[in-house]
């Protein structure tokens, strides 16, 4: 400050108006200072005087001097216009800022920077700087991702390795690629489409997340289709697999961190809560002044983008016209980054449904289920049971991004004489193929982490167990076992005798004709409902088979000739609950389930059954009270889990047994003889552990 107080006294204010007083900032070990030129020599110096005493000293190949951001050395032109300052300068240089001698005995060489630095790991500098440090940056990453492939031989250990660390060391460069290369004017870049933002780091990352699927799936980078990609950056919540969004993430931490910057600038920031506000000196203050900075390209970029970002970040309470203020000046940078998220991840799922292959459509909603996300990247896999096997892993992860399976390219032909889809959807829905293994194991899984969930929301008592196929529900025919899995309800407000869950696999929606005046997310989704509704209804409508004279000999004998009403009517009269299971192709679950997990019912319900009033009854009551409802919220709201527990069990459950039942279905046409056509059937056996996808493979629950 006596310098710089010097200055004014002889008339040269700075570019500050304040001397060119200096600015400095730490952190742990590294230290960044913002000098007038004849200053650099005496604070390094002074700086080095004091610090050594206290076992501290400046280590000149480290420290580097910064003059000018345009390539050329500022030192000739000072030297034209002040000689003892330029000198100074030029001692500074040689003295503080080196390389090391390439030979032994050698000098170091002096080292002036001319268009930027790296700090705190970001550039600071020229924009031509930054963009060739992005450059070396995803080719270092690049390399990373190389020695993955090259050395982690499974594929779910590379993936979460590559989405938890290796892709992470290039985003958090994102704000400043915006920082250095928006376009100020609207012909080369709108700011009202901000998330379309694609700059060279942007471009970088999504080749890098393209190039490292290939590889993962052994598949060229390009065969890694757009759909595919907008199904990586979907958040888990949603159904994606939360991999990072390049294109939208660049733009909000630009705005969000300069907001922040601008915030503390104006009114100083805080060190913990209650402590009085440190002011910053008013030389950086002005900096993020646009009136006082009217200059800086920086504040222009943020003004073009603060009202767009405004309009998503700030509480739907806000009114629009004050979004804008009300985000520079009050809005939280958590609170507006949690709605920037979600916005986005919502976009990029309604991009996805423009996108996608259009006879894939109807599918969506099934595979953007979030049960079906967590076992793909999310799961610790400390825990062997969260592992999926390489095989089954590259399966599921080929259907979870939508993308052909390569085993099924030549259209193998199935018994029952249609062919396979690229896809593998016709395993799911071929009658001919025995899904009985699949079924245990979803059964099995779900067992185990629902017995938790209904004894803290106060269903079961400790140590009740769920029963597995609980014989002599049907006293007319002891051999039919309709529940898969059942257990005594204890609560109270719950006077069932029994609940039951009758689990089946639903096959895939059919294609839906599109209604373009109406949402399409909504059309596709109310489709995929009304799929798992009809397996719902068909385990209310059993049988076909005429009842003989025994049967009508009973008493209340059912209205229709049909055993499946008259199993119906023992359940009832039983009173006993029956709750059918529905689970897609994907792991998605049908309106009855979802309604007793969650309390969601369905989007329209169906009209009741004709002639057949012990399946209405039995529907009515599994969808009203006092049937179970919203188990696990419930169970979460009494113990501290949250509701992603349940979907990461759930998942991995069905995504593993989905995934075995998809291929076991290509190996047993694969390894037929030639010119035998042989179905793809699991081979049978007393349960779904002597289930194998290779012979010293065995594939268990």
């Amino acid at each position: 400050k006596d310098r710089a107080t010097a200055r004014i006294a002889r008339g040269n204010y700075g570019d500050d108006e304040c001397g060119s007083q200096a600015v400095q900032k730490g952190y742990v070990d590294d230290l960044l200072a913002s000098l007038a030129h004849e200053d650099v020599l005496f604070y390094i110096t002074k700086f080095n005087e004091l610090a050594r005493p206290l076992g501290l000293f400046l280590n000149p190949f480290k420290t580097r001097i910064l003059t000018s951001c345009n390539g050329q050395s500022i030192i000739p032109a000072l030297a034209d216009h002040d000689l003892d300052v330029a000198t100074s300068l030029r001692s500074a240089i040689e003295l503080y800022s080196q390389n090391k001698a390439r030979l032994p005995g050698g000098s170091p060489t002096p080292v002036e920077l001319t268009d930027g630095f790296v700090y705190l790991g970001s550039p600071v500098g020229s924009a031509s700087f930054a963009n060739n440090y992005f450059q070396q940056r995803v080719a270092a990453v690049q390399s990373e991702a190389d020695a993955l492939t090259a050395n982690i031989p499974d594929i779910q250990t590379r993936l979460r390795i590559f989405h938890q660390c290796t892709i992470n060391k290039l985003p958090f460069l994102l704000g400043m690629e915006v920082l250095h290369n928006l376009p100020l004017t609207d012909d080369k870049f709108n700011p009202a489409d901000w998330m379309d933002w694609y700059g060279p780091l942007s471009q970088g990352v999504d080749r890098q997340v393209q190039r490292f699927l290939g590889a993962l799936l052994g598949m060229p980078a390009d065969s890694v289709s757009a759909h595919a990609l907008q199904i990586c950056r979907i958040s888990l919540q949603d159904g994606g697999l939360g991999m990072v969004d390049p294109g939208t993430r660049a733009i909000i931490d630009f705005t969000l961190s300069m907001s922040k910057a601008s915030h503390s600038a104006r009114f100083g920031f805080r060190v913990g809560k209650g402590d009085r506000a440190i002011q910053l000196p008013p030389t950086v203050t002005a900096l993020f002044d646009s009136t006082r900075n009217p200059d800086s390209i920086i504040l222009r970029r943020f003004d073009r983008l603060c009202p767009h970002i405004a309009h998503h970040a700030c509480p739907d309470s806000i009114a629009i016209p004050a979004r804008d203020e009300h985000f520079r000046l009050h809005t939280s940078p958590k609170s507006a980054l949690d709605r920037l998220k979600h916005y986005c991840s919502t976009l990029r799922v309604r991009i996805l449904y423009e996108t996608a292959p259009p006879d894939q459509l109807h599918h969506l909603p099934g595979l953007l289920q979030s049960s079906s996300s967590y076992p793909m990247i999310s799961m610790s896999r400390s825990n062997p049971a969260h592992r999926l096997k390489p095989d089954l892993f590259r399966l599921a992860l080929l259907r979870k991004l939508l993308l052909p399976i390569p085993e099924f390219a030549h259209a193998p032909q199935c018994k029952c004489g249609a062919t396979f889809d690229i896809y593998g959807h016709h395993a799911l829905s071929c009658p001919r193929n025995s899904k009985k293994g699949a079924h245990n194991m979803i059964r099995d899984g779900t067992q185990c982490f629902l017995c938790t969930a209904l004894r803290e929301a106060n269903y079961m008592l400790p140590g009740d167990e769920i029963e597995t196929e609980k014989e002599g529900i049907c006293p007319s025919n002891c051999n039919i076992k309709p529940f898969d899995a059942s257990f005594p309800p204890r609560l109270h407000s719950c006077h069932y005798n029994d609940i039951g869950f009758d689990y089946t696999l639903s096959p895939p929606p059919p294609p839906s004709s599109i209604d373009p005046t109406t949402d399409i997310q909504q059309q596709l989704s109310a489709n995929a409902e009304r799929c798992h509704q009809r397996a719902e209804r068909g385990k209310y409508r059993r049988g076909g088979d005429t009842v003989d004279d025994a049967d009508l000999s009973l008493p209340d004998p059912p209205s229709s000739k049909d055993l499946g009403e008259l199993y119906i009517g023992e359940i009832n009269r039983a009173n006993r609950l029956l709750l059918p299971v529905s689970i897609g192709p994907y792991g998605d679950f049908g309106p009855i389930f979802r309604n007793f997990l969650f309390g969601q019912g369905p989007r329209q319900p169906l009209s009741p059954f004709k002639d057949r009033p012990q399946a209405n009854l039995a529907h009515l009551r599994a969808t009203s009270h006092p049937a179970p409802f919203n188990v696990i919220t419930t169970a979460c709201t009494n113990y501290p889990r949250s509701r992603e527990h349940f979907f990461q069990k759930y998942g991995l459950h069905t995504t593993k047994a989905l995934a075995v039942l998809l291929h076991n279905s290509f190996k047993h046409i694969v390894s037929a003889p030639p010119g035998l056509t042989t179905a793809h059937r699991t081979p049978p056996g007393p349960d779904h552990s002597s289930t194998h996808i290779f012979t010293d493979t065995p594939v268990t629950g």
